[in-house]
């Protein structure tokens, strides 16, 4: 599954923290070989990117790292989760490599979609650079689509964490841009499925409105804007509450297409997590 950076962008960094173990007391605290969490989410996000429809669906929270340098779980591309590793870092910068996915977009997830091709799952190699201060940490990362006519998404953000007595709450901001192969296969209309859109609205198909069946074929840039925002709350020595929400704002050449209905994106999600 594929969940977009505004939505999980707050949440890896304090997944990162409760897969660790506590230090207490600022003592010092050998690192173990592995560090393990995982959990299960409720989570609300629109059907497709644009899409004024929303699915509802249990999502895995997963971090497990070995020696701080093999990890899988939140993509450091923001983008879905990813199995990967560090080969070069130190107390402040790190650079990882990984392979993730982005999910599928059948043509019958929303009414919007009709007369759309599917789009397949989709393999991804990515590769980022991070830098720690304190509570802040920036990111730059590009993800790069190895199948299924995907392309290229660029996404550049700040997250910030901070425990608060046992709570650690996360923010974070930042925004992603795209080549023209990866805006097409998101927010592009194909001449052929133009035509058939235009078939089923002549037909008096209720899902498309007027204009829908237009083509359309974005240029590259700025995809969107995003905001996120997550809570961790130790209920237990090993069992955590996690909350996360985040908004996410879609750039001109991606909102004008025929496909979008909604131009903010929204979503938020309930769990549990356990640290092993």
């Amino acid at each position: 599954m594929r969940i977009r950076s505004a939505f999980l962008l707050a949440l890896a960094v304090p997944l990162r923290l409760l897969a660790q173990e506590p230090t207490g007391n600022g003592a010092q605290a050998t690192a173990p070989e592995w560090s393990v969490s995982v959990g299960a989410m409720a989570f609300a996000f629109p059907s497709y990117p644009g899409s004024d429809e929303y699915r509802v669906v249990p999502f895995p929270l997963v971090d497990a790292r070995f020696r701080d340098r093999v990890y899988l779980g939140p993509s450091s591309t923001g983008i879905g989760f990813a199995l990967g590793a560090y080969p070069i870092q130190s107390s402040r910068w790190r650079i990882a490599v990984e392979l993730g996915g982005q999910d599928s977009r059948p043509a019958d997830r929303a009414d919007a979609l009709a007369g759309m091709e599917d789009r397949d799952l989709v393999a991804t190699a990515g590769v980022s650079l991070s830098y720690r201060s304190g509570p802040f940490e920036g990111i730059v990362a590009v993800s790069q689509g190895l199948n299924d006519g995907a392309g290229l998404i660029q996404t550049t953000r700040v997250v910030y964490y901070r425990p608060v007595g046992k709570v650690i709450l996360g923010a974070a901001a930042g925004a992603a841009l795209a080549n023209g192969k990866q805006m097409r296969r998101e927010f592009g209309i194909t001449d052929a499925e133009a035509a058939r859109r235009q078939a089923l609205a002549d037909a008096g198909d209720g899902r498309l409105e007027p204009g829908d069946a237009q083509p359309y074929s974005p240029d590259g840039g700025l995809r969107h804007l995003g905001l996120g925002a997550s809570l961790i709350y130790p209920f237990a020595s090993r069992w955590s509450l996690v909350g996360l929400a985040g908004m996410e704002w879609l750039a001109d050449e991606a909102a004008n297409s025929p496909l979008v209905r909604q131009r903010e994106q929204f979503a938020g999600g309930v769990g549990v997590g356990y640290r092993f």
